[in-house]
């Protein structure tokens, strides 16, 4: 709620440090412990996404900036189907005097410790959003995960 702060896209870990890279210079002992970390990784990154949507429940209608310049915006549900651990989906709409209309639409999917972010913006009285290319999209990113390193080391 309040003023907003659009998230880049893209795969990032929830804790929003770098994403895992494989580093062939680290010790097998080290590799091991941060695979021990993935259920607490897993665990915060589940949270990150709960509060996503639950900001996105108890916010629907809220106000960006203020006076000339204030932007009226509103979030819907979209329906998205489960890809990775969980995911949700919905669009968010606003209208300011100056530079118009516009309708984002976007999809977080966690898998283990990462969460990643799929947006598509345009105007509204455009064509709707084929849901086919952002689901296929997170497919893709989701099995491109499958397999790479353990999270790094708190």
């Amino acid at each position: 709620p309040g003023d907003a702060q659009a998230p880049a896209a893209g795969a990032q870990p929830a804790d929003g440090g770098p994403a895992a890279q494989a580093d062939a210079s680290q010790p097998e002992a080290s590799q091991a412990d941060g695979a021990q970390a993935e259920p607490a990784r897993s665990e915060a990154a589940g949270a990150a996404l709960a509060d996503m949507q639950a900001a996105v429940a108890a916010c629907p209608e809220f106000t960006i900036g203020e006076g000339d310049s204030a932007t009226a915006a509103s979030f819907s549900p979209r329906d998205f189907p489960t890809i990775g651990d969980e995911a949700f989906a919905a669009t968010l709409s606003t209208s300011n005097a100056t530079t118009g209309d516009l309708v984002t639409h976007f999809a977080k999917v966690r898998q283990g410790h990462v969460v990643i972010s799929i947006f598509h913006a345009g105007d509204p009285a455009a064509e709707p959003l084929d849901n086919t290319l952002m689901e296929d999209l997170a497919g893709v990113a989701v099995s491109n995960l499958a397999g790479g390193p353990p999270p790094p080391q708190p």
